[in-house]
């Protein structure tokens, strides 16, 4: 555990040296007690290229032209992403966009594509994108997570910026040390 303004050490020092993948940071608030369950008092940040949100894939076929019900399974179809709102319950909300050329590569799996939890990113163009397939889930995110990765999809803090409020983080703490130790 770190001080929270030590942001330009954990970057180059601390993070090249894990032995395992890092894709964010967790500040929490010193005086906070530990929370079962969601910790309002936790801020987590993702570099904005991480963020992702884990989805169920429906697949939406064309009908065949003329037909009421038979579909046309050798076009490209729409990607429907859903989000998990608890028990079995999924609420249709994106669209993942999927270029020719992905869609091509998703069929040489050879693997089932439909009902199946996919994990996305939100690509510069705001576009959801397939990232990989969550196979070890069981559900999707849930709405209320989906929102807030939304939520830090828009504010978009890159690691610049975190670095560059370290300096003001850095002089409110040492502030508040310093109050403290008059009381």
């Amino acid at each position: 555990m770190e001080l929270s303004y030590a942001i330009e050490m954990m970057f180059k020092d601390i993070i090249p040296s894990l032995r395992h993948k890092n894709d964010g940071l967790i500040f929490t608030c010193l005086n906070a007690p530990y929370t079962c369950g969601t910790d309002e008092t936790l801020l987590k940040w993702k570099p904005p290229n991480e963020n992702s949100v884990d989805f169920l894939l429906n697949l939406q076929f064309p009908l065949l032209p003329g037909s009421l019900n038979d579909y046309n399974y050798d076009s490209m179809p729409k990607f429907k992403l859903s989000v998990w709102e608890g028990g079995n319950k999924y609420s249709e909300m994106y669209d993942m966009y999927v270029s020719p050329e992905e869609w091509e590569q998703m069929k040489a799996l050879g693997e089932p594509l439909n009902h199946r939890l996919v994990e996305c990113i939100c690509d510069s163009k705001k576009r959801w994108r397939f990232y990989r397939f969550r196979d070890d889930k069981s559900h999707g995110n849930f709405i209320d997570v989906v929102l807030n990765v939304l939520k830090s999809i828009d504010d978009g803090v890159d690691k610049e910026e975190l670095k560059n409020a370290a300096y003001e983080i850095k002089k409110q703490f040492k502030a508040r040390a310093a109050n403290k130790s008059k009381t």
